[in-house]
């Protein structure tokens, strides 16, 4: 399963209707605007914001406190590995390009939603700290022990199978700056057509 984007705009229909009778074949103008989308969609990831500008949004405090332990210590929205990111290619043909990704994950990111999360097991780190009741008698408990405790207890905890919410976080799509690019694109192939192909 893939998901994909079709560039499809009234302004530039109408360059692209010029360009097309002009010189028939579109693909070379098609694999700029390809190339050119799929730059302006991995700014997205850098900056995290949606096509029109919107931040994404921020990552679960459980997310966060997840990626932390594993040792990420500045944890980024969609580089948990950057699969996501390196998959966005473009697909251009004679008459248009298609941007998008092949992960089956794609589409969770762009539109949201909830999956499955299946039962599984994880190891908890505990050790035992002295606490004082509220009459002054101390006792002891269990705590959430870190890496770098020595004298801990391990123990194996089965989460079960839960539902988890995803929020929207779009990195495909167009706004009016790739327009405008998309525009001066064809322009240019059209004008370079006019000119004999100079």
């Amino acid at each position: 399963m893939s998901y994909r984007v079709s560039l499809d705009d009234t302004g530039v229909r109408s360059v692209l209707d010029e360009l097309a009778a002009a010189v028939g074949n579109l693909e070379p103008a098609m694999t700029e605007i390809g190339a050119m989308l799929v730059r302006s969609t991995l700014q997205r990831f850098e900056t995290a914001h949606d096509p029109m500008g919107r931040p994404w949004a921020p990552l679960a405090k459980s997310t966060l406190a997840n990626k932390r332990r594993k040792g990420n210590t500045a944890p980024r929205i969609l580089h948990e590995r950057g699969f996501l990111r390196q998959s966005v290619t473009f697909r251009a043909s004679r008459t248009g390009v298609e941007i998008g990704t092949p992960m089956v994950y794609g589409p969770i990111h762009q539109f949201g939603g909830q999956i499955m999360k299946w039962a599984h097991g994880r190891e908890v780190r505990f050790r035992n700290t002295k606490a004082t009741r509220k009459d002054g008698t101390e006792y002891s408990r269990k705590v959430f022990a870190k890496n770098s405790h020595k004298r801990v207890d391990v123990r194996k905890v089965v989460i079960g199978e839960h539902w988890i919410d995803i929020p929207a976080r779009p990195f495909l799509g167009f706004n009016s700056a790739d327009l405008d690019a998309a525009v001066a694109i064809l322009r240019r192939h059209l004008a370079a057509a006019a000119n004999g192909g100079a």
